[in-house]
């Protein structure tokens, strides 16, 4: 058989590989010409074979893998990430609330008034009764009475508190009628006008337990500018005073004890027999799992 040229041509070049003996016996050899035919880009074949090996026995001895999912409560980054994600959305939901409640918390901290603990509020809460005018005409000293110009509505201060709100009466039709999906409608109404005065329970000027409640946060969307004007009461503290304006009468409370409780106890609302302020909102801020429960006891009252 005649040999092609491409034959003739290796032969020329001396570039024949050798025969199966000698690169048997010489490994290097064998390698040498690989190099020379296919340039140093040579493929190891030893290499491959064993891939292929390696290859088939994942493929006949597929690895095991978990494939089991955890509980979520034994998940490490779903519970930072849940955690985080509602933090920021009940900070972002409560904005308002969380910043009356910090700012309080920093005048009383490094003690600094707030607009109803100045010297000009302090000085209208007693009478002025040591100073005297005299008339050019007679002899006589009449007091000069520096007085207090009384609220026309329904209002409640907490000077260390910065309070100065209304108090609303709620609307007693559904009350007497027992209809208490419709009275929760109403109390929710007025509580968009400031806090409320609790349905069924007596005004200052009658015996018994005056209970006022408002709302410490709420939607922010909302109807409303009192939608947190509690939230500084987590900030009270026993032995504040605080005045409640009632037909332009002041009725002058201390708070006597701080308290918590479910909201099925309900106990809170009750006559005890004994004159007494109960102050409601919902706690922890930002949630209605409670109810902050706050106890005035009179101390004063000025006609």
């Amino acid at each position: 058989m005649e040999k092609s040229n491409f034959y003739k041509y290796l032969k020329q070049q001396n570039k024949l590989p050798k025969s199966q003996s000698t690169t048997d016996a010489s490994g290097s050899d064998h390698n040498k010409v690989k190099a020379k035919l296919f340039g140093s880009k040579s493929i190891n074949t030893h290499r491959i074979n064993l891939n292929r090996v390696k290859l088939k026995s994942k493929i006949k001895h597929p690895p095991t893998k978990d494939t089991r999912l955890k509980p979520w409560f034994l998940d490490f980054k779903f519970l930072a990430t849940s955690c985080l994600i509602f933090l920021a959305t009940q900070v972002f939901l409560n904005f308002g609330a969380y910043k009356d409640f910090l700012y309080i918390k920093y005048l009383q901290v490094f003690d600094i008034e707030n607009n109803l603990q100045t010297t000009a509020f302090k000085a209208r809460q007693t009478p002025n009764l040591n100073t005297f005018v005299e008339l050019n005409t007679t002899q006589k000293q009449i007091p000069l009475y520096d007085f207090e110009v009384m609220p026309t509505d329904f209002r409640i201060l907490i000077p260390n508190l910065n309070i100065n709100v209304p108090i609303k009466e709620v609307p007693k039709n559904n009350l007497f009628l027992q209809d208490w999906t419709n009275l929760e409608k109403d109390i929710q109404r007025s509580l968009q006008d400031g806090v409320i005065h609790y349905p069924g329970t007596p005004t200052p000027d009658l015996s018994g337990n005056v209970v006022i409640t408002g709302h410490s946060s709420y939607y922010p969307w909302s109807i409303g500018r009192y939608k947190d004007v509690f939230a500084v009461l987590h900030n009270t503290k026993v032995g504040d005073l605080l005045y409640v304006y009632h037909k332009q009468r002041k009725y002058v409370y201390q708070i006597a004890t701080i308290d918590s409780v479910y909201p099925k106890d309900i106990e809170v609302l009750a006559d005890n027999g004994d004159n007494r302020l109960t102050l409601i909102t919902c706690t922890p801020l930002g949630t209605n799992i409670k109810r902050l429960i706050v106890t005035a006891v009179p101390i004063e009252q000025i006609k």
